[in-house]
């Protein structure tokens, strides 16, 4: 299946004639242009889709007019838009991963581009199918081929971080080319990067990095805005004063923190405090970006207060941002939200509203929700079926996206033999990774299984 995936990304490569994209700029000198010079010359191209406005979920649900996607039929177009709904919809009655994943299938098999990069991210995310990375980049490489810019920057994404394909940069920075002449911006911020730091072949570019983030950044496009700033910022070796390099990073800053850009919003706290992060203007910035209904700084802010970092710890008003985010479909939000559920913070312990927050997102893909879920099902709460072996498949999936509290999990599982054979080796091990990413409770499960090594004393089984 991975070769299929290869000879289309290679017969892209014929139909472009080129193994790699031109090398723009070649000077030394490096300046960014200001971003009110960069509107003034970026492309104007229409992008091939628009997104939902509802599209706040990892499917990236997206629609796209019925002559740009290359339909057969009209039919086509509203099973996709059908699909859409179902799986954006915050109305539970409607939300249906499951008749999404279908509808998406249909019209994809119909040769509807958008359906195919939709029916890809169901794969991606494992959202109302079972999870497979090689099943998605099948279905984007027959979308790319047709030359839609939507499936070629996430082929692209795959090739670069080796899921579902074997890592190759160069096809990646291929597909983001393809992408990125129609004008998309997620491809732009990517083809930036890739020239920032000299990968896929690309010789580095500071000059050509700054051009591909501007016209993203022209669009509005958040992360290339905050990675525009970045390099103004630090241009060193630059003949401009400090000031006005601080000056015109800020500005673009400002414009990702307005849209809840986690990264700008902590540099432009930082700009005018020696360079170090000020958490009451975080705080600030994030409050204004909640206010305006951005769910990731909703989701940021409230897990702010939930542990109290930066901020005075307030349980209840992490409740009200989560509840908040998580409504509007954010993942992240729901997970932790249901760890709020589960553990009683904020809130009245509740298994059951746990479970239904952890269902929507394990099923958006979110590893939280995955390993959420599995700790319900360790226990058999919540209207969860006690099943160690669901508990452990879903805990597999979470620590492959780094899951912390998977790590902790799937530690004890291995300790207690719960789904699979004792292994303290192993355990020690995932405790170790949850450990380092600073769960309390993993380090003295750490340290006890470790003295129990120590000691080399016969294991003694403890109760879940």
């Amino acid at each position: 299946m991975r070769g299929v995936v290869a000879v289309l990304v290679a017969l892209c490569l014929v139909i472009v004639g080129a193994s790699r994209p031109p090398q723009l700029w070649t000077s030394s000198s490096f300046r960014p242009r200001p971003l009110s010079d960069v509107e003034k010359s970026s492309p104007k191209a229409k992008s091939p889709f628009t997104v939902s406005e509802s599209d706040k979920t990892p499917v990236g649900v997206r629609r796209c007019e019925a002559d740009e996607c290359g339909l057969s039929d009209a039919a086509s177009d509203e099973m996709n838009t059908r699909g859409v709904e179902l799986a954006t919809s915050t109305d539970p009655a409607v939300y249906d991963p499951i008749a999404a994943f279908v509808q998406f299938e249909h019209a994809a098999a119909r040769g509807h581009a958008g359906a195919q990069v939709n029916l890809a991210n169901c794969y991606r995310t494992g959202f109302g199918v079972r999870q497979s990375d090689e099943q998605a980049a099948q279905i984007l490489g027959m979308a790319s081929f047709r030359g839609y810019a939507p499936a070629q920057f996430s082929l692209g994404q795959l090739y670069q971080s080796g899921e579902g394909v074997e890592k190759n940069l160069e096809y990646a920075v291929v597909l983001y080319t393809l992408a990125a002449d129609q004008g998309l911006p997620a491809a732009l911020n990517n083809l930036g990067y890739m020239y920032e730091r000299g990968l896929g072949g690309l010789q580095k570019s500071l000059e050509n990095a700054a051009m591909m983030y501007g016209y993203a950044a022209a669009q509005g496009y958040a992360d290339a805005q905050y990675n525009l700033g970045v390099l103004w910022l630090h241009q060193e070796d630059s003949t401009l004063p400090k000031e006005e390099r601080e000056a015109e990073a800020k500005k673009l800053f400002a414009l990702a923190a307005e849209q809840g850009n986690i990264d700008a919003i902590i540099s432009l706290s930082a700009v005018d405090n020696n360079g170090e992060p000020n958490y009451g203007e975080i705080t600030r910035l994030y409050s204004i970006a909640a206010q305006k209904g951005e769910l990731k700084a909703q989701t940021t802010l409230g897990s702010m207060y939930l542990v109290g970092h930066g901020v005075d710890k307030d349980e209840r008003k992490a409740v009200e941002l989560l509840t908040l985010a998580a409504k509007d479909g954010d993942h992240e939000a729901q997970a932790t939200l249901g760890r709020c559920y589960e553990l009683g913070l904020g809130v009245p312990t509740d298994d059951k509203q746990a479970a239904k927050l952890f269902k929507k997102a394990s099923k958006g893909g979110n590893a939280d929700g995955k390993a959420g879920l599995a700790g319900l099902h360790l226990r058999g709460v919540g209207g969860i079926k006690r099943d160690e072996k669901e508990a452990v498949r879903l805990l597999k999936t979470a620590v492959q996206k780094g899951s912390v509290l998977g790590y902790a999990l799937l530690g004890k599982c291995y300790e207690l033999g719960l789904g699979v054979p004792v292994d303290i080796q192993e355990a020690a091990r995932l405790y170790q990774l949850a450990a380092e990413k600073g769960d309390d409770e993993a380090q003295n499960a750490l340290q006890r299984v470790q003295e129990q090594q120590a000691k080399k004393e016969p294991y003694v089984m403890k109760e879940l």
